[in-house]
């Protein structure tokens, strides 16, 4: 009968004579072939009949080797989402080992029990540095499996359960146990101030196993006074380096007071604290201090997406400490040029810190956030006009992002401040100043606008005005923007016609090729544009929504032409066997490509071999195929399941090395070399 399912009705395991000998076999065998069974088997529909079957086989002290084995193929085989649906299956299997070794009838009971080393040895396996099941619906009988686990083991690192769908009562259940981990994220979940008292509990014993130094319960409904009480009584513990509350818009004011009322004098061990989009009005400023001046230790504090006013911001910054203050984010209030004010009093209060004869630590760099306040050019110039050399020396350039209208003049102390790095800087009132100075910056070599809200609304012909007349720019990152196939169209015009050779571009996460019209004029010019890029070197295209059908065209237009195309990302789309039959086919058509990544779309091992069969594809030197349905074991070189990510600095590397090489070949051309 099962076990864990209480039902009536009967489900054995070894429906045949040749099951039950080969449970025999296994349960007398001191060296079970576990790895042969299961590189046979793989990951597939009969997975967890398979697992089932030989944790109910195998001896206890052969547990650990079996899940070595078992997360081995869950690591070659499952990526993501899957990976973590795997490491849920081994839990209900380890529980349903133990408790048909110890034949409890509770499950309950059963997670409270300890059946020795065999099982601690497989549970730390199991376990090991982290546990994430982030995302998956745990139903009871997970929670009692999870709860059975990490009793199993004394700590961990850290355990990420957030969206479960955990109820309040779940999270008390397992009250017990979760202290252990380091790091505990409960995000998305219910949690209650029962659920709190518990773990408060557990983490006061005297016993090594509350290890509990990150608590993260970022949207978890939390408000009311009793259970802000019950939070500040886990907080108080003199444990916790960092504590996320994020999303809680419940909390609001009263909550806020009852924190900073019910927090002890001093909680001297916390670093990082985030009350962002806690449902903060204003005249929550003198419970802020109040809060800030009991967490000497900060140094990291969010507040974004709140309602503050700058009569807040300023009883707050009175209370911040000035030396190891490194990050401060008051994004998205209702702050004005008054709260610039008190930002430059704190900077400049800290540049004498810094400065005193008494002050003997090294200058710590801090990062201030103000995007999406109501500030004006005045405030903007209030922070142009400090000490930027010393600010620059001291800070490291203290960050203050504005979103608000700016002059060219004040763009470009911005652009020159962060070294073309504005990612989440820039809004749609900045844009008509950052087409401009695009427009005439003569030194500007790679530009990063990432985040920051760009659309196909007038947006993208801004920046591909400025993209026309610039002579030096070389790379343009635009990831994670709102550009559609029209915005894209429009920068590939500024690409081919415009005055510079832009090497590197990338637009991933933008919606570019969502709901495509095929036949539509527009993904006509963009086919025919990606074909007279002939300068781009490195083309992003990752995550654009780019189907089978469009990633085929797509390819023949980049290699089936004289591009001088070395790395194309094409990671996290709908490709499949049409995109890699013309790859294959038009590969030997490029003398420049080396890199192709293929990462998270839907490549089979059909594709694969035709990949291996390929002489175009196996001369390149890297293909990634992460995340792809194909078996690992038919992976060789160049062919890898091995993510890749390459920052700013690898692109600038590339585009200098390939620059180097079209040189050289145009110097042998030339009549006079």
């Amino acid at each position: 009968q099962s076990i864990l399912r209480r039902a009536n009705y009967i489900a054995p395991h070894h429906l045949t004579v040749q099951e039950y000998c080969a449970a025999r076999y296994l349960s007398l065998s001191s060296e079970p072939p576990v790895q042969s069974i299961c590189s046979k088997i793989g990951v597939g529909e009969q997975t967890e009949s398979l697992w089932k079957f030989l944790f109910g086989c195998i001896k206890t002290n052969l547990l650990k080797n079996c899940l070595d084995v078992l997360l081995s193929v869950v690591e070659d085989s499952a990526s993501g989402y899957e990976k973590k649906q795997l490491v849920v299956m081994l839990m209900r299997c380890f529980l349903e080992n133990q408790l048909a070794t110890a034949s409890f009838g509770s499950p309950a009971g059963m997670a409270r029990s300890t059946l020795g080393t065999g099982y601690s040895a497989a549970a730390a396996s199991l376990v090991k540095e982290s546990l994430d099941v982030s995302s998956i619906v745990l139903e009871d009988v997970d929670v009692v499996a999870l709860s059975c686990v990490l009793e199993q083991v004394s700590s961990v690192q850290k355990v990420n359960l957030s969206h479960c769908q955990l109820s309040s009562s779940h999270v008390t259940e397992l009250s017990a146990v979760l202290p252990r981990a380091a790091n505990l994220v409960l995000s998305g979940n219910s949690v209650d101030a029962t659920a709190l008292d518990s773990m408060t509990g557990t983490c006061s014993t005297s016993t090594p196993s509350a290890h509990l130094q990150k608590l993260d319960i970022s949207f978890c409904s939390l408000g009311g006074v009793p259970l802000v009480k019950s939070l500040s009584s886990l907080i108080s513990l003199g444990n916790f380096t960092s504590v996320n509350l994020l999303g809680n818009k419940s909390l609001g004011n009263q909550g806020l007071a009852t924190l900073s009322a019910s927090l002890p004098e001093v909680c001297s061990s916390v670093t990082l604290f985030n009350i962002g989009r806690c449902g903060l009005q204003p005249g929550c400023g003198a419970d802020l201090g109040r809060l800030v001046l009991k967490l000497p230790a900060v140094e990291k504090l969010h507040l974004e997406h709140n309602s503050l006013g700058s009569g807040d911001v300023d009883m707050l910054l009175h209370g911040l400490p000035l030396s190891h203050l490194v990050g401060l984010n008051l994004s998205y209030n209702e702050l004005d040029n008054s709260a610039v004010d008190s930002v430059c009093h704190l900077l400049l209060a800290r540049q004498s810190t810094f400065r005193s004869p008494g002050y003997a630590g090294a200058a710590v760099p801090c990062s201030i956030y103000l995007t999406g306040n109501r500030i004006s050019e005045a405030g903007l110039d209030r922070i142009a006009r400090l000490d930027l050399s010393t600010k620059d020396r001291v800070y490291q350039g203290a960050r203050c992002a504005f979103d608000n209208e700016v002059h060219v003049e004040s763009m470009s102390s911005l652009v020159e401040t962060y070294g073309g790095n504005l990612q989440g800087f820039l809004s749609d009132r900045m844009m008509s100043s950052f087409g401009s100075y695009l427009r005439d910056a003569s030194h500007l070599v790679f530009i990063d606008i990432r985040d920051c809200q760009i659309s196909d609304r007038g947006m993208t012909q801004l920046v591909a005005q400025g993209l026309k007349l610039n002579k030096s720019l070389k790379g343009l990152n635009l990831g994670f923007n709102n550009i559609q196939l029209s915005g894209f169209v429009t920068i590939l015009e500024a690409i081919v016609t415009g005055a510079a050779k832009i090497r590197a571009l990338s637009v991933r996460l933008n919606p570019v090729f969502r709901d495509l019209d095929q036949s539509s004029q527009q993904y006509r010019s963009c086919l025919e544009l990606l074909g007279q890029c002939s300068s781009l070197i490195y083309l992003d295209l990752g995550k654009t929504s780019m189907s089978d059908d469009s990633g085929s065209d797509i390819v023949t237009s980049l290699l089936a032409t004289k591009t001088s195309i070395v790395w194309l990302d094409a990671g996290c789309n709908k490709l499949a066997d049409d995109t890699v039959k013309v790859l294959c086919a038009t590969t030997h058509h490029t003398a420049t490509l080396q890199y192709i990544v293929l990462d998270d779309n839907n490549i089979g091992d059909d594709s694969v071999q035709r990949m291996l069969n390929s002489a175009g594809i196996m001369a390149l030197k890297r293909v990634g195929l992460y995340g792809n349905p194909c078996s690992p074991d038919k992976l060789r070189q160049p062919l890898s399941s091995v993510a890749y990510k390459y920052a700013q600095a690898t692109i600038l590397e590339l585009i200098h090395t390939q620059e180097a090489v079209l040189q050289k070949k145009s110097a042998s051309r030339s009549p006079t070399s």
